[in-house]
């Protein structure tokens, strides 16, 4: 099976404001699972690339979506999962390139002609994979005066969290990486000689991450990227 690698326009800072907020009001409601559940379902109707990116890595529509959150195996880790996921995917923006604005099958090719270029394997893995989110929702609920407890809950929900797919990767890229993977990877473009010896797809995964970087530089965005089978 094809692992796919798609990207999307992503706000760290409006996903890091609207986390506070949301779990203020979770905290508000006694934590009550029944918020999530609701919330979740209001999140999958409101967006576009939450229902896009929800069919694609987990084959969810409305009607399963829902099954699943209120049926007797909808334990409040589960309902807690999907919510994070729906509120992540509802701050995923498709391009206006559309939905192909990612790697899809070429990752992998992009990775080795990185490190044939001599790039540092943090750095390819920091490019392709992005950011963990869990490192994302611990700066963002750092002082937001909520309890201990449920700060750590979700820092390790963030940290753990998968689509719902075979081989499931979840990350992010601010502003500020993709300035600097920008000029990085236009240097290497420019420089490495003859990109199609180093693979039959290595010309494709250049193109495709010249590409994904520069409609979000361009944007003035991060990137959001969802990977799996």
């Amino acid at each position: 099976m094809t692992i796919a690698h798609e990207a999307f326009l992503f706000d760290p800072d409006r996903f890091a404001a609207d986390l506070v907020t949301l779990l203020r009001d979770f905290h508000q409601a006694g934590e009550s699972v029944e918020f999530l559940r609701t919330l979740a379902l209001q999140m999958f109707d409101a967006s576009k690339a939450a229902r896009y990116v929800a069919s694609q890595f987990g084959g969810w529509d409305r009607w399963t979506l829902s099954s699943e959150l209120s049926g007797s195996s909808a334990t409040s880790t589960e309902v807690a999962r999907l919510w994070c996921l729906l509120f992540l995917y509802t701050h995923l923006e498709i391009s206006t390139l559309g939905v192909n604005l990612g790697l899809i099958g070429e990752w992998e090719a992009l990775q080795r002609l990185l490190q044939v270029a001599g790039w540092p394997e943090r750095e390819s893995k920091l490019l392709v994979r992005g950011r963990n989110f869990g490192e994302l929702a611990g700066t963002s609920l750092q002082g937001a005066g909520l309890p201990v407890e449920l700060v750590h809950a979700q820092v390790e929900l963030w940290r753990h969290l998968k689509p719902d797919a075979i081989g499931g990767v979840l990350g992010w890229l601010d502003n500020d990486d993709v300035s600097r993977f920008s000029i990085e990877l236009a240097d290497l473009s420019a420089t490495l000689p003859a990109v199609e010896s180093h693979g039959p797809n290595a010309t494709e995964a250049i193109r495709r991450a010249v590409t994904m970087l520069n409609e979000a530089h361009k944007a003035g965005s991060g990137l959001g990227f969802v990977i799996g089978g």
